[in-house]
């Protein structure tokens, strides 16, 4: 693209961050799970408005070192709070890069699983039958000198995603959950997941606690999502239910969301009972309080 489109999301970037601040964020979380990444000169861009001016972002290392380049951070790195950045296998080239930039300097906590380890410089040969040939003549590495090819970025803190089985997977396919609520808000019109009334605590005895113990929604909603797949001739066995418990809970919730929302509201509910973005609002937790004590 035009070096002035690099500026454009420069910019859109810059006023994002702004926004956030404006709101009274304390923390981010930027999520580059499955992105595979584009130029490189966008990711040196995006990290320069964390990493101070300056600083190396990436380097390039190959059988000449002459040849060697190193991109510099031309940013302000404005951002000072505290910061996770989310990678999975699926988390590519530039993507790589910004997440081992961030790594490097301590500027943010990488959750999730290692990345694809996609960080070669390649030249494209035209050949004359109209193909072409690839040649790699070096590769990327982060500011620590840490090649990405092949090795990937490594998390702080290994989170595994959410599996999703074939019980579930399969009635994803078939659109079970949106055609549940469809049957079921016609009984229960307005339901939600929220508690109608607050919670307060009682004393009990742990005996009695076994039989008080009341049911939660999500527990009542799933009995009632079992007995309409069997009326539908789909039948989950106690031991499927147990097993696939999280998932299935967790679909339901996203498929009442999009019926209410859309699909800005599904992602919403997705990401809310993602175990990895749990657990990197867990880490920002834990670097507040560490920041906190060193001021």
């Amino acid at each position: 693209p035009p070096e002035h489109l690099y500026g454009s999301e420069r910019r859109r970037l810059r006023q994002g961050l702004d926004s956030l601040e404006s709101q009274g964020a304390q923390s981010l979380i930027i999520d580059v799970r499955n992105n595979p990444g584009g130029l490189l000169n966008a990711a040196a861009e995006i990290a320069g408005h964390f990493v101070p001016k300056g600083k190396v972002v990436v380097s390039t290392a190959g059988r000449y070192k002459d040849k060697d380049q190193r991109f510099l951070s031309d940013g302000d790195g404005s951002w000072k709070k505290p910061m996770v950045i989310m990678i999975n296998e699926g988390s590519a080239s530039a993507s790589e890069i910004l997440a081992g930039a961030l790594q490097d300097y301590g500027l943010a906590v990488v959750v999730g699983t290692r990345s694809f380890g996609k960080g070669s410089v390649q030249n494209i040969i035209p050949l004359s039958d109209g193909s072409s040939l690839r040649l790699t003549i070096a590769k990327y590495l982060t500011p620590k000198g840490r090649s990405l090819h092949g090795q990937g970025i490594e998390p702080d803190l290994v989170v595994e995603e959410q599996p999703y089985g074939k019980v579930v997977t399969d009635l994803m396919d078939a659109d079970s959950f949106a055609q549940f609520w469809k049957d079921y808000l016609v009984e229960h019109p307005g339901f939600t997941f929220k508690d109608d009334k607050p919670r307060h605590a009682i004393n009990v005895s742990e005996s009695s606690w076994k039989v008080l113990k009341p049911e939660s929604k999500q527990d009542i909603v799933l009995k009632d999502f079992a007995d309409w797949l069997e009326r539908h001739n789909k039948v989950l066995s106690v031991d499927q239910l147990r097993e696939e418990h999280d998932p299935l809970v967790s679909q339901l919730e996203v498929a009442l969301a999009r019926r209410n929302g859309g699909d800005d509201a599904a992602r919403v509910a997705a990401l809310a009972n993602d175990p990895q973005v749990k657990a990197a609002l867990g880490a920002l937790k834990v670097t507040e309080i560490f920041r906190a004590r060193k001021h």
